[in-house]
């Protein structure tokens, strides 16, 4: 039969873990919804960007580890330092599969498209139009380069 010493420490251990999960799943999910980001600095941002460097990452991965006093050469016994191998076996592993397998979802709210249309019939008369999207546009984008 069990104490009630040993009830008690069940339940505090119980409790550490249940602490220990919320602290991390508090990490990874944010607590509020990221800001919507304008089409216009978007566009204008867009033709700056480098693309994706599995070197470039790597580098200030190494850099920011010599700063923060963190070895990233050889051992002191001369043997190699495999932390490096695996972190570049990461990034390798993470820019392949955003390469290869991310999707962008897009979301085009509904009265966000208007097409007007102008032209003339076969008999001579004159024909305008108006249109819009009445309900909201859901879509994956697909093709190669998209990210890049």
């Amino acid at each position: 039969m069990a104490s009630s010493a040993d009830k008690q420490n069940n339940t505090a251990l119980l409790t550490s873990i249940k602490t220990i999960a919320n602290v991390i799943k508090g990490i990874f999910v944010p607590s509020t919804p990221p800001l919507p980001v304008n089409k216009v600095i978007i566009r204008q941002g867009l033709p700056f960007r480098e693309g994706l460097s599995k070197q470039d990452l790597w580098a200030a991965i190494q850099s920011a580890k010599k700063a923060q006093g963190i070895p990233t050469g050889p051992l002191p016994s001369g043997a190699q330092n495999v932390d490096g191998i695996v972190e570049k076996i990461r990034i390798d592993k993470t820019i392949d599969a955003l390469l290869s397998k991310a999707k962008i979802e897009i979301v085009i709210p509904e009265n966000a498209l208007v097409v007007k249309v102008n032209g003339i019939t076969s008999s001579g008369e004159a024909v305008q139009g108006v249109g819009i999207n009445n309900i909201p546009i859901v879509g994956i984008a697909k093709g190669g380069g998209i990210i890049r």
